[in-house]
């Protein structure tokens, strides 16, 4: 509960589900459409369900994911870890699941929730969102499972979750609930086109465009050569098929 405030008390206000394409890296052994079900990023429910993270911009998916690890030096030079590439693909991605609910986080939707914008639970959810230790989310969004349930009459499957991305503000993440045993053909998701192999010229170049937008210059080094390549920053505790969505 947010500074002590249950989430709900009654169903809440939905928002609209996103209908337009969105985006997510993911490991290409796995299918665009699977989630995940050791997942244990941002508000993830790890003993109950497997999850499913997407963001509604390209920039927002690859900063997620990868460009979260980019080291920035002075004059915006940057240094991007080349081997996180490695058998990582973008995948383009619509939610057709007519009976999907949202539940935004993030302003000014989060008022319906919580009226007092400046209150300590609209700062506690500030929070949520913004931490950088993804476990201290996993007990809130249990609760607000619970309180769901609680209802009368109960909400029973967990709404989609969505909030302004920590790495890319502009870009709005949304995460879905699904049981365990999940597969990809009933995940209520479908690929639209083909992934984009990330370690190949043209993922290079989408690595590229999304930090000059930005005033960051990048050159990578051993583009291709990435089995070679010591990476030293790698903290990702997901399985393979899942990045840690902020």
């Amino acid at each position: 509960m947010p500074a002590g405030t249950p989430w709900v008390t009654e169903e809440p206000t939905w928002s609209p589900a996103p209908t337009q394409v969105l985006y997510r890296v993911h490991d290409a052994q796995f299918p665009a459409t699977a989630p995940n079900p050791v997942s244990k990023a941002r508000f993830a429910l790890t003993s109950s369900h497997a999850m499913f993270y997407a963001a509604d911009e390209i920039e927002g998916a690859l900063w997620e994911a990868l460009l979260r690890y980019t080291a920035i030096g002075p004059k915006g030079q940057c240094d991007f870890p080349t081997a996180k590439l490695k058998g990582q693909v973008l995948s383009c991605v619509r939610l057709v699941d007519a009976s999907a609910k949202v539940l935004s986080l993030s302003r000014p939707a989060l008022l319906l929730l919580f009226p007092d914008g400046d209150g300590p639970a609209v700062q506690a959810v500030k929070e949520l969102t913004t931490t950088p230790d993804h476990a201290s989310t996993h007990a809130e969004a249990a609760a607000l499972y619970d309180c769901l349930q609680a209802l009368d009459p109960p909400v029973r499957r967990m709404p989609i979750l969505s909030w302004k991305s920590r790495q890319f503000e502009d870009s709005t993440v949304y995460l879905s609930y699904h049981p365990k045993d999940v597969t990809p053909d009933t995940s209520g998701w479908v690929q639209v086109g083909e992934s984009q192999p990330l370690d190949s010229p043209v993922g290079i170049n989408l690595i590229r465009t999304a930090l000059q937008i930005h005033g960051f210059m990048w050159t990578p080094v051993n583009t291709f050569s990435t089995e070679s390549l010591h990476d030293e920053a790698d903290v990702m505790d997901e399985s393979p098929n899942q990045s840690p969505f902020d």
